[in-house]
């Protein structure tokens, strides 16, 4: 590519080039079940020609520079664990690359920035956990693990405000969470034994999720499930081919079925219903305006594939999926326990229940920031699940006004003056976030992103140019959808 404003990260959002990169991260995850070098390589080569596009562009692109870093190489975080790319990606990597790049963000902005704003608030609350430690028995490790992910969401949301985003640039972004996100489901894939091989038994399956953590991985193809469910809605294409799409999005909702570890597809079909929910307000003068077709006749088609991938995935366990989702494990099929609220949560509730056990005993300041594992009775050394109690818990009222904040930011995404399209996305961005919180805490790229984005600034400027670009079905992207990146 030449010139300045030239960068690689800007290729893969414009349009035109989404079937090249979806063909290139096909094979990124093909490789990968082979050796971790190509997705080393192809890490470090981004990260040099991000550095170079930093450097060269003009001083208004630079915060988009970032940004979309932000948002790509955080997503690339589980194929780089996937393919034992570590130390050269290391294990956590979204983690500290979310906060490197906010931070720098942050620096260049000083003056643009309001100490008011809401991440700031979020990261007063936050300070004091650091402080405490109540177990004696928190590591430096344990601070990474469990609080870089909310730390995360108060600087990138400081950063990210300074962008006034206009309405034609929002939506492409999710094609920089869904590239990066292609090589785990084709890794999967070619991990998975053929389904006629398979014993499904009532718990998270190793087997299909490549061998790696059955959580991290469901959540990972719930996201896909969900990303090119919202562009089929908003009849927008990722990769610029509807079949390829369509091929796409089934791919990731059976695979993500198939895994049994249920929070990553509830979690999608969440956020799905939270955007169609949004999306079925919107009048026919606010579709006009913004140039786009009715997303309405694409709400049903989406459900029944959602139901049919169900159905199918069904049939595939001989009908144990269907048990999986109503809470049913070995023990309760064989009469030796009951389905009550803990069975049906994974233990989830347990662990609530002791991290309010914690907080009670400590609810001032808390038990201090990563302690509470260390602290509880029964479930002793769990790593945190549950966001909400973990907040409570360990930073005692200020987790109480934290959790109060991410309401505040509810009804702020709610009611704010972005476009009916923009406001669908980020408000079914900010559910699935927050759902995601409760079976896999902060830990993982997705909640702290997530929020990030939806509490994005979308404005109402006009692009600069609308470009019409052909379909192979002989059909004009909207223009809302394929304006200037």
């Amino acid at each position: 590519m030449s010139g300045n404003n030239q960068y690689i990260l800007k290729s893969i959002l414009t349009f035109q080039n989404g079937f090249g990169w979806a063909l290139f991260h096909m094979v990124l995850g093909a490789v990968a079940t082979v050796a971790p070098y190509p997705i080393i390589s192809w890490y470090y080569l981004l990260m040099l020609d991000t550095i170079r596009a930093f450097i060269m562009v003009d001083s208004k692109e630079r915060n988009y520079v970032l940004a979309y870093s932000l948002v790509y190489f955080s997503a690339f975080e589980l194929i780089g664990r996937m393919s034992s790319s570590s130390p050269f990606i290391p294990y956590e990597s979204s983690k500290y690359l979310m906060m490197f790049i906010s931070l720098v963000g942050i620096t260049l902005n000083l003056n643009r920035i309001k100490v008011s704003h809401v991440g700031f608030i979020l990261l007063l609350l936050l300070i004091p956990s650091l402080l405490i430690d109540k177990s004696g028995l928190v590591k430096t490790s344990d601070i990474v693990f469990n609080l870089f992910g909310v730390f995360n969401i108060a600087f990138a949301i400081i950063f990210l405000s300074v962008l006034k985003v206009n309405k034609w640039k929002f939506v492409p972004w999710i094609r920089l969470m869904a590239f990066p996100i292609i090589p785990v489901l084709i890794y999967v894939f070619l991990k998975t034994p053929d389904y006629s091989k398979l014993e499904f038994e009532l718990s998270a399956n190793f087997d299909t999720t490549g061998g790696f953590g059955s959580n991290q991985v469901s959540t990972v193809l719930g996201l896909g499930s969900f990303l090119f469910a919202v562009a089929f809605v908003l009849n927008y294409r990722i990769t610029t081919k509807r079949l390829l799409d369509i091929a796409f999005f089934s791919a990731f909702t059976l695979q993500g079925f198939l895994t049994f570890s249920r929070g990553g597809m509830v979690g999608a079909g969440l956020g799905i219903i939270t955007l169609i929910y949004f999306l079925m307000k919107l009048g026919p003068a606010q579709l006009k305006s913004m140039q786009i077709s009715n997303p309405k006749k694409y709400i049903l088609p989406t459900i029944i594939g959602l139901v049919l991938f169900f159905i199918a995935g069904n049939i595939i366990t001989g009908g144990n999926l269907a048990l999986r989702y109503q809470g049913q494990t070995a023990g309760t099929m064989t009469g030796k326990h009951e389905v009550d609220f803990n069975k049906f949560t994974s233990a989830r509730w347990l662990l609530f229940s002791e991290d309010m056990s914690v907080f009670f005993e400590y609810p001032i300041f808390g038990s201090g920031g990563a302690s509470s594992k260390y602290l509880r009775q029964m479930t002793k050394y769990e790593i945190t699940h549950v966001e909400l109690s973990r907040l409570i818990a360990e930073h005692g009222i200020f987790g109480i006004f934290i959790v109060l904040l991410f309401l505040y930011m509810f009804f702020k995404i709610r009611d704010s003056k972005a476009d009916g399209i923009n406001k669908a996305v980020q408000m079914s961005f900010f559910v699935l976030a927050i759902f995601t919180s409760f079976h896999a805490a902060t830990r993982t790229f997705l909640s702290p992103l997530l929020v990030c984005l939806s509490m994005v600034t979308i404005v109402d400027s006009p692009p600069k140019k609308i470009k019409k670009t052909t379909q192979s079905s002989n059909e004009k992207q909207p223009s809302f959808l394929a304006g200037q990146i």
